[in-house]
């Protein structure tokens, strides 16, 4: 094969990659006229290959300055990446497109042109939008819940909390996100409940438990943690059982001076019966009768 051949095998071949490169691609001239672009161009914008080829690369954007505006740039620093443009295709639909662009040179080092990529975000948008109706959903969702809800990042600082969640810990929302636990609540790292949260944020371990809190106010109370481990790091859905616990606390001292109550009324009881048969013992020593009946 000659050298003149090779290199048109090598022309075809590059030529048959331009060609179905799934990106919309194209070469602009230093003065902003399109040059060269690709078939994914042509099925973009709903023009032939001919029909993009010749016409000025800002025609196909509504804001043509800003079009402009990132050629020119182009040229003075070399390239320009992740520029966001509304395009529009023949039929005057608009869409959002993600621009890239790059300085052609040649071998000696002379602006032969720009290298443009215009990357349909429709989709992309389509999907962001649907993303973001299902977390402020889920959020909403989180705001409205009976429990306390937070997610603690690895750092430990925390990334959300609910209105419930800030109201237990006798906080603000806003002074708690963007904290560490350690930062708003000192001396938690030595607490069995801090052990537990470690060792699901490290060991990827679910835990559930009931613990007193000991605020740093002085103040205390009691709440029922679920712990699970998530991407961002764990969250915690917690209940406030304070009331509770105070509730059966007060039961079991109840029921504990019941018993106490009974323990002395019965050994009360076994000392007057012991009495009457003492008193029947000596009525009978007299020759007397019985007075008490001790069956």
């Amino acid at each position: 094969m000659t050298d003149s051949e090779e290199l048109l095998l090598i022309s075809d071949y590059l030529e048959d990659m331009w060609e179905f490169l799934p990106i919309p691609i194209v070469n602009v001239s230093m003065v902003g006229i399109i040059t060269d672009t690709d078939r994914a161009t042509a099925n973009v914008f709903g023009w032939s290959k001919d029909e993009i080829i010749g016409r000025r690369f800002d025609d196909f954007f509504n804001d043509k300055d800003q079009a402009g505006a990132i050629l020119r740039e182009t040229i003075g620093i070399g390239s320009v990446g992740n520029r966001e443009l509304t395009a529009k295709n023949k039929d005057g639909a608009v869409f959002p497109t993600l621009v890239n662009s790059l300085l052609r040179k040649d071998e000696n080092g002379e602006i032969v042109g720009l290298l443009v990529s215009l990357v349909d975000m429709t989709e992309t948008k389509k999907a962001a939008e649907k993303l973001a109706k299902l977390e402020e959903r889920y959020r909403n969702t989180l705001d409205s819940m009976l429990e306390g809800f937070q997610i603690i990042g690895y750092d430990w600082r925390y990334l959300y909390v609910n209105d419930v969640c800030a109201k237990q810990g006798k906080r603000k929302k806003e002074e708690l996100l963007g904290h560490s636990l350690i930062e708003i609540y000192p001396g938690i790292e030595k607490t069995e409940m801090f052990t537990r949260l470690k060792r699901c944020m490290e060991q990827r371990l679910p835990h559930r438990m009931e613990t007193e809190f000991i605020f740093p106010d002085g103040s205390r109370g009691w709440f029922e943690l679920n712990i699970q481990p998530m991407a961002d790091g764990i969250f915690v859905v917690s209940q406030d059982i304070s009331e509770r616990r105070r509730a059966a606390t007060e039961l079991e001292k109840k029921v504990k001076e019941l018993e106490e109550f009974h323990s002395l009324a019965v050994g009360r009881e076994l000392r007057m019966i012991e009495l009457e048969k003492e008193i029947n013992k000596l009525l009978a020593e007299l020759g007397r009768s019985q007075k008490y009946s001790t069956s």
